[in-house]
C-alpha cells in the first residue's frame, strides 16, 4: 500500500497527513469464468462492435492493472463512438456491456479500475443505455443469489459503488 504524505498549517503548527492510496488490482478470474468472457468476446459481429470486444479480451489477458484500465478507458472510448445506424445492437455488443457489468460488480470498491469500468458503461452512447441498466441488473441480481457470508460485505460495497457519483449504477440500485 502506498502512502502519500502532505503538509498542512492549522493555526501555526505543521501537520504531517498521511494518506493511503488505493491499491489497483488488476481483474483476476477462474479460468473457467475467463473462458466464458472470452468466448462471448469473440462471436462474430459487425467491425465497429469488434473493436471494444478486442480490447476487451486483451484487458482480458492481461495481468497488469494499470494496461487494465488503460484498455477498459479504449473500450468505453469505442463504445461511445458507436451508431446505432452503423452498430445495431447485437450479441457481440451485449457481451461487450456484460463483460463490463461483471468486471463492475466483482471489483473492490476502492478499486480504481472500479472507476475506469463506471466510466466505461457511463460514456456509452444513449440507445445503449437500457442494455447496460439490464447488464448491470443483471450482474448485480447475480450477486445477491450468492448465500456466501463473506459476499455479504463485498454486494454492499457493489452497491454502494453504484450510488456513488455513476449516473446508471444509480438507477440500477
Amino acid at each position: 500500500m502506498t502512502h502519500i504524505c502532505s503538509w498542512r498549517f492549522v493555526s501555526g503548527l505543521v501537520m504531517v497527513v498521511k494518506k493511503t492510496a488505493p491499491e489497483v488490482e488488476a481483474v483476476a478470474l477462474h479460468d473457467v469464468k475467463q473462458k466464458s468472457l472470452t468466448d462471448s468476446l469473440s462471436v462474430d459481429g459487425d467491425s465497429r462492435s469488434t473493436e471494444p470486444a478486442q480490447v476487451l479480451r486483451n484487458s482480458l489477458s492481461s495481468s497488469d492493472p494499470v494496461e487494465q484500465i488503460q484498455l477498459i478507458s479504449k473500450a468505453g472510448f469505442l463504445l461511445e463512438q458507436l451508431r446505432k445506424d452503423e452498430s445495431p445492437m447485437s450479441p457481440l455488443l451485449q457481451a461487450c456491456l456484460s463483460t463490463l457489468a461483471f468486471f463492475f460488480t466483482t471489483l473492490p470498491a476502492k478499486n480504481p479500475l472500479k472507476r475506469a469500468v463506471a466510466s466505461a458503461l457511463g460514456s456509452g452512447p444513449s440507445w445503449l443505455q437500457e442494455q447496460t441498466l439490464g447488464c448491470l441488473s443483471e450482474s448485480l441480481s447475480s450477486c445477491l443469489s450468492s448465500t456466501s457470508m463473506d459476499h455479504c460485505s463485498h454486494l454492499t460495497d457493489s452497491i454502494t459503488s453504484c450510488l456513488d457519483g455513476f449516473r446508471l449504477g444509480e438507477v440500477v440500485a
